[in-house]
């Protein structure tokens, strides 16, 4: 732009000077030695701006690459002092920690005579090998389990008085009490047939399940609806997966185990059992109880087809929303590292 007003002025005299002289020809037509002066300012300036362009470029280029080097070593380092710190947090769960869900495939041993009673009027809407449907529990050995096997709260709250409290105020204590839940399931069974609660009871009331108490010509009322989800219920569940509406397999209710390893079954007196702490921890403690998966086995749900006679169809998925959060240290979309691990 300074060039062409210098070269606006330098014509603008020369006009002035040969309209004084009369002179007009040096206007129209330059002389060859001011031409050739000009085309050689010219290829000199184009290679000029070549050369700063292509010097810009490189140091742009050598610009960039430093960044990025800065960057990635930044998170390198960053990185390696987080796995250099401690652990103080819950270790993440992995499949190892996590016992298979091994569902019977049919009637285990000789059955009992609480099962043969129940069997005998029974409606096996779904197969008399999947007595259970449509809930995905079973129990260890296919069979109907006498509601009077599973220890109550109140037993439990002998020792455990502020966990009986606790859960006394929780929802798993009125997991069956929910007026939302009861309306809900009452349309079911008006609708399809009490058959087809198998499907809600299996996490809302897994006693009635077991006990077989869900089938046409059972008893309405039950004494243990008062409990819903009860200490034994979970802490007689042997395995679990993901899978959800009830994916667990409910072994044999008991507070404390034999010599051998065996479950005791039905009420066991306080002072033998605190004169046996070991195998009471073995009796109700597993390390699948310790783990989000064994929360999965409720907190996810689907609607088969044998219920909604049209398709299978996904009811929530609070299990899978927390293993794709950052903070379940198990998705691979957040970039940066969490400091804890949070679990169910």
């Amino acid at each position: 732009m300074c060039g062409s007003i210098c070269e606006f002025g330098t014509s603008s005299r020369r006009k002035e000077r040969v309209r004084k002289n009369g002179n007009w020809s040096g206007v129209l037509a330059n002389p060859p030695e001011v031409v050739a002066s000009r085309a050689t300012d010219l290829s000199l300036g184009d290679h000029s701006t070549m050369l700063k362009s292509r010097s810009r470029c490189w140091m742009l280029l050598a610009l960039v690459t430093i960044l990025s080097l800065s960057v990635t070593w930044t998170v390198r380092a960053a990185t390696e002092q987080a796995a250099t710190i401690p652990a103080t947090s819950t270790p993440v769960t992995t499949p190892a920690m996590t016992p298979a869900y091994s569902s019977p495939s049919g009637i285990a041993g000789r059955t009992t005579p609480f099962h043969d009673g129940v069997a005998a009027k029974y409606n096996y809407a779904f197969g008399k090998d999947a007595p259970f449907l449509p809930s995905n529990a079973t129990s260890s050995n296919g069979q109907f389990l006498d509601p009077k096997s599973f220890p109550t709260a109140e037993y439990c709250g002998h020792c455990h008085k502020e966990a009986y409290h606790q859960w006394r105020q929780s929802v798993h204590a009125n997991a069956f009490r929910e007026p939302w839940y009861l309306k809900n399931v009452d349309m079911l069974i008006d609708e399809k047939g009490v058959q087809f609660s198998r499907h809600c009871e299996g996490c809302h009331n897994p006693v009635a399940l077991f006990s077989g108490s869900l089938s046409q010509g059972m008893p309405k009322k039950r004494p243990f609806e008062d409990e819903g989800v009860t200490c034994s219920t979970c802490h007689a569940i042997q395995s679990v997966d993901t899978t959800g509406t009830g994916s667990y397999v409910m072994g044999t209710p008991s507070v404390l185990v034999d010599e051998n390893g065996v479950p005791i079954a039905g009420p066991v007196p306080d002072a033998e059992i605190l004169a046996h702490l070991d195998r009471h921890s073995k009796a109700v403690m597993r390390p699948v109880y310790k783990t989000a998966e064994f929360c999965a086995i409720c907190h996810k749900a689907t609607i088969p087809r044998e219920l909604d006679d049209y398709k299978w169809l996904r009811a929530f998925t609070v299990y899978d929303e927390w293993q794709g959060a950052s903070f379940s240290k198990q998705s691979p979309l957040p970039f940066y590292r969490k400091d804890t691990v949070s679990n169910c």
